[in-house]
């Protein structure tokens, strides 16, 4: 007799009840004439009680069948000493449980009656809707899966097993994230280790600043007061000079004619007296016609306080928006296609034109149009109307801050400032005498950048027209220039005559890279701080991206919603979400 096989069907594999050994057609049948049996086992033969002839295979090691200590619950396999030092060469990570602990959760795992038939072990299971049956209930199966297909049976053990190696697989899944996520977290603590430091670098700076400009204040003022007294001492010398000489001359006499007259009237003699009279009123008359000695004091020095001014040499800046690349998790990706969000189609009243602009800020769309308005498209993508008034057309705008910063159409020389609402809040000068077509602007970590063609120069500019820097570029031409923002410390330019786009630093004021691959380069926004989108005035379909490292064009991309006969005239990113206008509707894109 083979055991764990039926003695009448010879080649099914058995259950074993009591001393008699049977198949599932002989079960079925004795379950129905003899009744419920004390124990039954599983109908495979790995699992029936180990016969004294046979070794127990669930604790061989799966590579080599050397006896197993150990199994990983990941990968699935038992393990002898050899092979599991090379597992854990391999997968440290990977949990393990002693042999004897798996057994006992394999043996845990196979003990299963079924609910409909007592003690009956389930044997089949379905691979759709999950449910378990005996050995009666498979014969018995007659209605469908919960797809109305019929049922998906499979022994319960290959299914177990199936269904474990889905479960080891999430357990690798979570594993491989919770590994992504210790990587996240040791980055994140070493760049709040590198944010603290530079916290305290900045606060030591500003510390040296001040005791810098506190030492150069009180010299100057040391300065101030030894120049003050060197050249207030030339008049006092005076003074005193005429005090000493003049004045006191002056005094002496009158006292001596005091003196003269006391000692001349002491006489009692009246005839006397009536002779020195007139002696006496002569002298005094002589005296008194003298004038008052007149003083003339040259190059007099006195202060003059300024305007209350207390200006520091440190002011904040804003550096910018920044993400936290983690090595090994994300990889930038290159924008393949487009995915139409949203379109809106401007009111017929309210068409678009060459000189509108428009800028994506908080989900909110702003509009600006030749009717003096700033018009809103809300973050639903719905035409809600003019913001509010200008006082003259706009040649182009961005907003920052909460604030508006809008060029002034037909005259290129100024910069207004509004906030949300409409009220204009400042306004300066820029310069730009070129006479080509209207210039535009760029807001790179709170700084306004805008080319000064005439004299093939950028100009740096702080938000209250404040002029910083001013770098010499000799590719600004006196042409259609468009600028945008690359990251925290650049711009990219193009020329669109001369088929030209640039990047520039505005750190060291030189030209990083320059592409001449693109035939009439028109508007551009750069996405991610990794690559540069660019639109070209006649090629109305084609989007081309470039590395904004390199210059280097990787790819186009197509917009199949543009109009054949439109001019795609702007071209804006936020996040994943991509604006682009013509002269009649406005389209949002998800970057893929």
């Amino acid at each position: 007799m083979i055991p764990g096989y039926c003695l009448a069907h010879t080649h099914t594999a058995a259950n074993v009840c009591w001393a008699i050994t049977t198949c599932i057609k002989c079960s079925v049948a004795l379950y129905q004439y003899v009744g419920k049996p004390r124990q039954v086992y599983d109908t495979t033969v790995d699992t029936l009680p180990a016969h004294p002839a046979m070794g127990d295979n669930s604790s061989a090691c799966t590579i080599c069948s050397n006896l197993a200590v150990m199994f990983c619950t990941l990968c699935s396999e038992s393990l002898c000493t050899h092979h599991e030092r090379s597992h854990d060469n391999a997968h440290s990570g990977h949990p393990k449980v002693t042999i004897e602990e798996y057994l006992q959760r394999r043996s845990r795992l196979q003990k299963g009656e079924c609910e409909k038939h007592g003690a009956l072990r389930c044997t089949t299971g379905c691979s759709s809707c999950l449910i378990t049956l005996c050995d009666v209930c498979t014969i018995e199966l007659k209605d469908s899966c919960c797809d109305g297909e019929a049922h998906r049976l499979k022994p319960l053990a290959d299914l177990v097993e199936d269904l474990m190696k889905e479960v080891n697989q999430l357990k690798a899944d979570i594993l491989n994230r919770e590994e992504d996520n210790s990587k996240l977290f040791k980055k994140t603590s070493e760049v709040l280790a590198d944010y603290n430091s530079e916290t305290k670098e900045l606060i030591r700076t500003l510390h040296r600043v001040r005791d810098e400009q506190m030492a150069a204040l009180h010299q100057k003022y040391n300065e101030l007061e030894t120049d003050l007294i060197v050249r207030r001492d030339i008049p006092r010398e005076s003074v005193k000079s005429f005090m000493e000489n003049e004045v006191s001359t002056k005094v002496l006499e009158l006292y001596r004619c005091r003196r003269m007259i006391d000692a001349a009237l002491e006489t009692p003699n009246q005839v006397e007296v009536m002779a020195k009279y007139n002696d006496i009123k002569d002298k005094v008359a002589t005296l008194m016609s003298q004038s008052y000695p007149e003083l003339q004091v040259k190059g007099q020095i006195s202060l003059e306080v300024k305007e209350s001014k207390r200006d520091i040499e440190v002011e904040m800046s804003f550096a910018g928006h920044g993400c936290l690349d983690i090595d090994g998790l994300t990889v930038p990706r290159i924008p393949h296609s487009l995915s139409l969000v949203a379109s809106v189609d401007m009111p017929a009243s309210k068409k678009l034109n060459f000189i509108t602009d428009s800028c994506y800020y908080e989900g909110i769309t702003y509009l600006s149009r030749s009717a003096q308005t700033i018009d809103i498209i809300d973050k639903e993508h719905k035409y809600v109307g003019p913001r509010f008034t200008l006082d003259f057309e706009t040649q182009c705008f961005t907003v920052y801050d909460d604030r508006i910063y809008v060029m002034q159409h037909g005259n290129r020389h100024r910069i207004c400032i509004y906030n949300l609402q409409g009220k204009r809040i400042s306004q300066w000068n820029y310069y730009d005498f070129s006479k080509g077509t209207a210039n535009m602007l760029a807001i790179v970590s709170g700084q306004i950048v805008i080319a000064d063609r005439s004299n093939q120069q950028v100009n740096i500019y702080s938000l209250n027209g404040e002029i910083k820097k001013q770098f010499p570029c000799s590719l600004i031409s006196d042409y259609q220039l468009t600028i945008c923002s690359a990251g925290q410390d650049s711009v990219i330019m193009t020329d669109v005559c001369l088929h030209k786009i640039f990047r520039f630093s505005l750190l060291t004021g030189e030209v990083v890279w320059l592409s001449k691959a693109i035939r009439f380069p028109k508007y551009m926004a750069c996405y991610r701080d990794k690559y540069v989108l660019v639109s070209c005035l006649y090629e109305f379909h084609n989007i081309w991206v470039l590395d904004i490292n390199t210059g280097e064009r990787l790819f186009e991309l197509v917009d199949p919603f543009q109009k054949a006969e439109g001019i795609a005239v702007g071209l804006q990113i936020h996040g994943d979400t991509l604006l682009r206008r013509d002269h009649q509707t406005i389209r949002y894109y998800k970057l893929q």
